[in-house]
């Protein structure tokens, strides 16, 4: 206790002194962090970015004049927009940088790099001076300024972003060897500190452990004394309440308790010899027993075995009835695909058979049509003739005055030649025409003739088109009838199919019953088994423990001997 009570304290400081020591470190570590990761490498970025987007404005500055010399302005509208773009991100780059460094006023307004006399500040406002200038030197959108100068401004400007790059890395450098500094000064304080507390916990444990070797010493005499069958009981440091006070009284407490337990093993000793003979005559008397018991054993165990066959013979039925439902089942499977696939069939043909009398019905309507043009042709043929008739009635009057008039251009003499001839004329036209009415009577006739045969072939055809309609209306009846009756067998063959695997389900039930009445017969005979194994083991064990009596009463004479060793 008393060593407990000055080493804590001590431990303690030193666990603090570490934790703070850590902590500062970690402190310290996280400061270093957030300065460069946080601050710094985002305003790395930003003057990274600065600087590509700068070079990006100036390509496309130089892209728009190279495409405006070639005439191209779609292609200069897009290099403008561009460059309209990373300009505004220049300038919007620039104030990021400004407002990230500005949080640092040291940085911002005092630190210098080696070799620059400009801050963080001016470096800011040159850039975007700078940038307006090259903004100013040439507007590539009304082509005003000097185009040949844009370049050497944006040089500067971009030589200007890149010093902005490198204060910014400087002062990374400058704040991580400034943190690493203050790292090594706390680390130091913290090693003296550590080294004093060591060299009191030294002292501490020196004068502890004079304390316990003295007390070490008393226990280990009382000890050497109890080798040799004495107890001694330690006299000394009774007094003190830490650990080694109560070490040494438990010492006594043992002390006093081996001598009644070596008082009750003397004791026990004296009875223990008789017991052992009783023990004996007993181990003989459980050997008969058991004997008796083994034999009924195995006479249940040719019981079990006997069992175990007549179900193993079940089950071998049953296996029987599974390939039986098996089959069963497969056949059925077979049965309902060919079903499904006359079914698919049949369905399909009764689509084709109302598509053929879909097409049988516009045949019909093509056939009454055609057979109404063959009628209204056959009208057009009687009105032609009609008109026939009339130019042939016509004609023969105009030939009949031809020929009135050639009588009276005769009579006329020789003032009516000229008129004769005429006539003459005017009679052969008559005669053409009525030759020209006579054939195209005889060609109305042929195509009267022809027509009446069409119009009876048509309504020949007609016939022929209604009976075949007929005969696939009854086709398409009898296969939706048929497909009605497929669609019965798939739902039998259905009901089929969860009756098998009904059966299927049942036969797994059976299986599993005669599996466990299986089970159950050979655990049975094996128990059995293991029963007269463990009777015929027991009697061996009887015999055993017969014997490990005698040695037992051996042993008790010779523990009576060894316990006079103890005064």
């Amino acid at each position: 206790m008393k060593l407990l009570l000055m080493t804590v304290p001590l431990a303690v400081f030193a666990i603090v002194l570490g934790i703070y020591s850590g902590v500062s470190q970690l402190s310290v570590q996280t400061e270093t962090k957030e300065v460069f990761y946080n601050e710094l490498a985002g305003m790395i970025d930003d003057v990274l970015a600065c600087d590509r987007d700068f070079y990006q404005s100036q390509l496309a500055s130089d892209r728009a004049h190279i495409l405006e010399a070639n005439g191209d302005e779609e292609g200069v509208k897009g290099e403008l927009e561009d460059y309209d773009g990373n300009k505004q991100q220049v300038y919007d780059g620039i104030d990021s940088i400004n407002a990230a460094a500005s949080k640092d006023p040291y940085f911002y307004n005092t630190f210098r790099m080696d070799g620059q006399s400009d801050s963080v500040a001016n470096l800011l406002a040159a850039a975007k001076t700078k940038v307006d200038a090259w903004a100013a030197v040439y507007d590539p959108h009304t082509k005003a300024g000097a185009y040949e100068s844009q370049y050497s401004t944006f040089l500067e400007a971009r030589e200007i972003i890149g010093d902005m790059q490198d204060i910014v890395e400087a002062y990374g450098e400058y704040e991580n060897k400034k943190m690493q500094a203050e790292i090594r000064n706390k680390v130091v304080v913290m090693m003296v500190i550590l080294v004093i507390v060591i060299v009191l916990i030294a002292f501490v444990t020196i004068f502890v452990l004079k304390y316990i070797l003295g007390s070490t010493k008393a226990i280990s005499n009382s000890l050497s004394h109890m080798a040799d069958g004495e107890f001694v009981k330690i006299d000394r440091y009774l007094d003190y309440r830490d650990e080694i006070g109560g070490m040494i009284q438990d010492t006594n407490s043992v002390i006093d308790k081996l001598g009644e337990i070596i008082e009750d093993i003397r004791e026990t000793t004296e009875s223990l010899g008789s017991s052992s003979q009783e023990l004996a005559e007993t181990a003989g008397q459980i050997s008969h027993t058991a004997d008796d018991v083994s034999n009924a054993v195995q006479d249940i165990a040719k019981g079990a075995t006997e069992q175990a066959d007549n179900i193993q013979h079940a089950s071998e039925s049953v296996g029987n009835i599974d390939e039986a439902v098996s089959g069963v089942t497969q056949n059925t499977n077979m049965l309902a695909d060919t079903a499904n696939e006359m079914n698919t069939s049949s369905q399909q043909s009764a689509s084709e058979l109302d598509k053929l009398m879909k097409s049988s019905e516009e045949m019909n309507k093509n056939v009454e049509e055609i057979t109404a043009a063959i009628s209204a042709t056959s009208n057009a043929v009687n009105t032609v003739n009609e008109k026939v008739d009339m130019i042939t009635n016509i004609a023969s009057q105009t030939n009949l005055l031809a020929l009135n008039a050639s009588i009276e251009a005769a009579r006329a003499g020789e003032a009516g030649r000229g008129f004769a001839v005429v006539a003459t004329e005017i009679g052969n036209l008559a005669t053409d025409s009525n030759t020209t009415a006579d054939e195209i009577r005889k060609e109305m006739e042929s195509l009267l003739s022809q027509s009446e045969q069409a119009t009876l072939k048509a309504e020949q055809v007609k016939k022929v088109a209604l009976e075949q309609q007929e005969v696939l209306q009854a086709t398409v009846d009898s296969i939706h009838g048929l497909i009605a009756n497929i669609e019965t067998t798939v739902t039998g063959v259905g009901s089929i199919s969860s009756d098998a695997g009904t059966c299927m389900s049942a036969k797994d039930v059976v299986v599993d019953v005669m599996d466990s009445l299986s089970a159950i017969s050979e655990e049975n005979a094996a128990s059995t088994e293991e029963t007269s194994a463990s009777m015929q083991e027991l009697n061996a064990t009887v015999n055993v423990l017969a014997g490990s009596a005698d040695q037992l009463n051996q042993l008790a004479m010779r523990l009576r001997d060894n316990m006079a060793f103890f005064k």
